[in-house]
């Protein structure tokens, strides 16, 4: 029996899928050109690379706390929930003070060398 280890077929749905999500939100009418519009997905479109950044390199110092958050928070799902809450919004600082700290700034300097 051969095993097939990558669903490409999946991937292809996924794929078409999304670029009609695209498409409809890029017309600028209806429902899925309101959400792309939303504030919030702005807001988190302008800080996205610090979260990129800041959420790779937080997540594995925080992981150790999950077991004690798990412990006093229960049930212990909800303990886990917590993590996730907690790890988004010291992403979310981290990104916004790598924002106004470091790429404001060098974004500035664009204008010199462009």
């Amino acid at each position: 029996m051969k095993v097939n280890s990558f669903p490409s077929s999946d991937i292809r749905v996924s794929f078409l899928f999304c670029s009609g999500l695209v498409y409809l939100a890029w017309l600028g009418k209806g429902v899925f050109a309101t959400i792309a519009r939303s504030g919030v997905l702005r807001f988190f479109g302008r800080y996205s690379y610090g979260l990129y950044v800041f959420h790779g390199l937080l997540i594995p110092l925080l992981f150790p706390l999950l077991p004690s958050i798990q412990r006093r928070v229960k049930p212990a799902e909800l303990g886990g929930l917590f993590f996730v809450a907690l790890a988004l919004a010291l992403s979310v600082i981290l990104a916004l003070l790598g924002r106004r700290l470091f790429e404001d700034p060098i974004l500035r300097l664009k204008s010199r060398f462009v």
